[in-house]
C-alpha cells in the first residue's frame, strides 16, 4: 500500500508541467510594479520638461515684447516698472500652453507651477563701459506630485509626496 503512494508522490515531484505558469505568476506582480514605475517616471519627466520649456518660452517672449531701451542707461539695476512689460499673466499663459491643461494629455498632469516671478535686469556688458544690456528673467517654482507619495510618507519622508524645484531662464531683450 505504501509503495504506490510513494510512487505517485515521486511522479508528482518530478512532473514539470505547469512550472512555467507558476514562475510567471510569481514574477508578474514584480514586473507590473516595475513597468508602472517606469511609466510614471517617464510621465513626470515629460511634464517637468514641458514646464522647463514653458519657462524658456516665457523668457523669450518677454524679451521680444519689451522695449529695448527699458534700461535708459541705468547700470546694473532693476528696470523701472511701467515700461512695456507683459509680466506674470502672459508668462503664466506661455507656460500653461506648453504644459497643456491635462485634458489633451495622454495622462493627467503630475507637475504644476505654484509660483512665478518675472523681472527685468539691466546689466553692464563686460569689457564695455557704456553698453547696458536689458535681460528678461523668468523664475517658476515647479511642484512634482510623486505617484507613490504615500509610500514615502510611511517611511518618514516629510515632503508630502512632492518635489519642488526652481526653474530659471533669462533672455536678452532685443525689443520691438
Amino acid at each position: 500500500m505504501m509503495k504506490p503512494v510513494l510512487h505517485i508522490l515521486q511522479a508528482f515531484r518530478m512532473d514539470q508541467r505547469g512550472a512555467t505558469a507558476v514562475e510567471f505568476a510569481i514574477i508578474m506582480p514584480i514586473m507590473l510594479v516595475c513597468f508602472g514605475a517606469i511609466v510614471e517616471g517617464a510621465r513626470i519627466y515629460w511634464n517637468y520638461q514641458s514646464a522647463v520649456s514653458g519657462v524658456r518660452d516665457a523668457a523669450r517672449y518677454l524679451a521680444r515684447t519689451t522695449d529695448a531701451d527699458i534700461c535708459d542707461g541705468r547700470p546694473i539695476a532693476e528696470a523701472l516698472p511701467g515700461h512695456n512689460l507683459v509680466g506674470n499673466t502672459v508668462a503664466r499663459a506661455r507656460i500653461d500652453a506648453n504644459m497643456g491643461d491635462g485634458q489633451d494629455n495622454l495622462f493627467p498632469l503630475g507637475v504644476s507651477v505654484s509660483q512665478l516671478r518675472t523681472r527685468l535686469l539691466c546689466r553692464s556688458t563686460p569689457g564695455y563701459t557704456t553698453s547696458v544690456t536689458p535681460v528678461a528673467v523668468v523664475q517658476a517654482l515647479v511642484v512634482v506630485e510623486l505617484p507613490f507619495g504615500e509610500v514615502f510618507e510611511f517611511f518618514g519622508d516629510r515632503t508630502n509626496g512632492q518635489m519642488t524645484s526652481w526653474v530659471t531662464d533669462q533672455s536678452r531683450i532685443y525689443g520691438l
